[in-house]
């Protein structure tokens, strides 16, 4: 019956409805009255206002489906207790979700992400992780005058003053850079470019999944990494070089 109504919102007449789906002339009229008592069309076959808002919501139920059907293999492995409530709902908007795995180099980053990030104007991420070849790439992509956002949780953070101070400190120097550090350790990895969104995961033994990435090319699922980023970056904290110097100096 929802494919009925699908056709009747086209704009299909009776008979062009009974043919592309098949049906006898005694069930369509069977499908038409029930839509018609439960005031989804009108009278005369017109889609009502509350059949636009059940169509909409077949949709949205579709769109879940085609999201759990990549990450299935997957999703009951993996903690996501941490993303928000209000983005699991929008789980639908990354229904053109694929999956990105690496069979060989497991700790370096993949094709698809080096590609995304360097073609990009604007970068914005959240990381637990550390990738040493990340150094140069974004200090690179700096110098280029991308627009670049990161936030990476405390450990992260100690790990760059510690190793990477020179970097570091040339990295924040540009205007086009800011660096925040979490103040939850959220478990979970995303990046977001303006036309790419790529979201990694922790198994529920706490240890991270370096084989698999799950990435979105789409304008919705790119606005949904992106309000993923703004949540966390407004539970984070903004570094400036003052306060690096400062910790430094005290450290010494």
């Amino acid at each position: 019956m929802i494919e009925v109504l699908k056709e009747l919102k086209k704009g299909m007449s009776r008979r062009e409805i009974k043919e592309k789906l098949n049906l006898s002339n005694s069930l369509l009229v069977q499908f038409l009255s029930k839509l018609v008592s439960m005031g989804l069309i009108s009278e005369d076959l017109k889609v009502t206002t509350k059949g636009d808002i059940v169509l909409r919501c077949e949709d949205v139920i579709g769109r879940y489906l085609r999201f759990i059907s990549v990450v299935d293999e997957y999703i009951n492995e993996y903690n996501i207790s941490d993303i928000p409530e209000k983005f699991v709902k929008r789980f639908y908007e990354l229904s053109e979700i694929k999956l990105a795995e690496r069979k060989i180099d497991t700790f370096k980053p993949h094709k698809e992400f080096v590609d995304a990030i360097l073609n990009a104007n604007e970068i914005y991420g959240y990381s637990t992780i550390f990738f040493p070849e990340y150094v140069k790439t974004f200090l690179e992509l700096a110098r280029r005058g991308v627009k670049i956002e990161l936030c990476v949780n405390k450990r992260i953070f100690r790990y760059i003053t510690d190793y990477y101070y020179k970097e570091l400190i040339e990295g924040i120097s540009y205007k086009n850079v800011k660096l925040f550090v979490s103040k939850k350790d959220f478990k979970f990895c995303i990046v977001v470019t303006d036309s790419y969104f790529s979201i990694s995961f922790y198994f529920k033994n706490n240890l991270f999944d370096y084989k698999r990435d799950f990435i979105c090319e789409t304008a919705e699922g790119v606005r949904w990494g992106m309000d993923l980023f703004n949540y966390i970056k407004s539970n984070s904290t903004p570094v400036v070089l003052n306060s690096i110097y400062s910790d430094k100096s005290s450290k010494k």
